[in-house]
């Protein structure tokens, strides 16, 4: 996504654009590489939402099992969508793998085992496909809600139209900037 964002950034798309990335490490700090970048006001970076059930989560890590705060250190987009969709068939949530220590950020990053991911995006992929709005479950419509939310204010319009000093656009359609 920094890679992404800042050829964007580079080949001067005039396009909004909002550069979203996971509630993670890495998520974090690739937001923090790009705002440090001074991207131009068109480019929105932001994370993922933190959601409550991830502030006590199951882990497993070189210490074996714990609950945790997974917020800002594993919550991928698997994760927006309620706790239903992230529990096994035995009711209990697919744990958290703590993986590697991102050294920039003195955090570890995490993340569900690959089967499990797979498990909970089939889930996710079948909870939207439904054909009507009452089949989906209040916990997906929620997450539908608290991903567009962020997602609108992200993408909230910058005060002027951007345009080059190449644009066809006159003076007044940028916003009086010449």
């Amino acid at each position: 996504m920094v890679s992404l964002t800042k050829g964007m950034a580079a080949a001067k798309v005039m396009n909004r654009i909002v550069a979203v990335l996971d509630n993670d490490t890495a998520g974090r700090v690739a937001a923090q590489q790009l705002v440090r970048l001074g991207l131009p006001s068109r480019i929105a970076v932001t994370n993922l939402p933190d959601v409550p059930y991830a502030a006590s989560y199951p882990t497993l890590g070189p210490g074996g099992y714990a609950t945790t705060v997974v917020n800002g250190r594993a919550a991928s987009i698997e994760f927006m969508f309620g706790d239903e969709i992230l529990r096994d068939t035995n009711g209990e949530l697919y744990p958290v793998r703590w993986l590697s220590l991102m050294e920039t950020a003195n955090e570890y990053q995490g993340r569900l085992d690959s089967d499990h991911k797979a498990i909970v995006g089939g889930r996710i992929d079948r909870a939207l496909a439904e054909p009507s709005a009452h089949a989906i479950s209040e916990q997906v419509l929620r997450g539908c809600r608290r991903l567009s939310k962020m997602l609108l204010s992200a993408a909230s319009p910058d005060p002027y139209i951007p345009a080059s000093e190449f644009s066809d656009l006159t003076a007044s359609w940028r916003g009086g900037h010449a």
